[in-house]
């Protein structure tokens, strides 16, 4: 017996949520953006790629990677997130 079994009996049904495609990320930034008032990217296309290689397009890891980068953009006076930020912070965190 699986150490969640009574747990599993009780649910009424499980789901998997897959992580975004790719092609998603773009979109999803730009809205989650939009959502906090503004209306360009702030992330370049390399940036966003990094990102998404990063987070395998899992959204609370893509939401804690762009809060992290406009957080040290802010701090380094940075107009636009790019690969290098996300490389560092990358770097940070798989070092922590």
């Amino acid at each position: 017996m699986t150490p969640y079994a009574a747990f599993k009996q009780r649910l009424a049904f499980n789901y998997h949520l897959t992580g975004l495609e790719q092609d998603e990320l773009k979109p999803y930034v730009l809205h989650r953006l939009k959502l906090a008032g503004r209306v360009a990217t702030l992330f370049t296309d390399e940036a966003l790629a990094l990102m998404f290689n990063y987070s395998k397009g899992l959204p609370r890891v893509i939401n804690a990677l762009g809060h992290e980068a406009l957080y040290q953009a802010t701090s380094q006076e940075k107009i636009m997130i790019d690969e290098k930020l996300i490389e560092t912070i990358v770097q940070e965190w798989d070092n922590f």
